[in-house]
């Protein structure tokens, strides 16, 4: 599907490796650990309880913050909340806010097509997981000039891994 027209050269040049490597490297790292680690202990109440936490916030961050905050401007937040919102959402590992909002208001301004970065068209494996492992076109300051000027957002940004 990926490779169909394409040379593999190019292929792989779209891909961005920083980001590849540690998504796929981090969960072929738990294939093996977890096993492991299971064999010899067992996960208390605690754990699974903070494991499940942490998912959840995160999840949580991402929708209320990336999405309906920064992508779409659908309502304003206290300073304390918004750090919040980019500390747990950091923890998704989909980029920062500054990145993620510019991809999704491509996505609404694009959608279905080849300037959509999530287009389902490419599989709903590529809308949900695989859009994150590619290299995307490089932000566009007009179309995130209001996120620009937040101070928060930006400092998120520039020190996102």
């Amino acid at each position: 599907m990926y490779l169909e027209g394409m040379e593999k050269s190019s292929f792989f040049k779209k891909i961005c490796w920083p980001v590849a490597l540690f998504i796929v490297g981090y969960h072929l790292f738990l294939l093996v650990a977890l096993p492991l680690y299971f064999r010899s202990h067992t996960p208390s109440g605690l754990l699974l309880g903070i494991t499940f936490a942490l998912v959840f916030i995160s999840g949580l961050a991402i929708t209320c913050g990336y999405h309906r905050l920064y992508s779409h401007s659908s309502y304003k937040t206290h300073p304390v909340i918004e750090a919040l919102f980019l500390f747990f959402a950091s923890l998704a590992s989909q980029g920062s806010a500054l990145r993620w909002s510019f991809d999704h208001r491509l996505h609404h301004a694009f959608v279905d097509t080849d300037k959509d970065p999530y287009t389902v068209k490419k599989g709903l494996l590529h809308a949900h997981v695989i859009w994150m492992l590619f290299k995307t076109q490089e932000i566009d300051p007009k179309v995130v000039s209001d996120l620009m000027r937040n101070k928060l957002l930006m400092f998120q940004h520039r020190h996102y891994i």
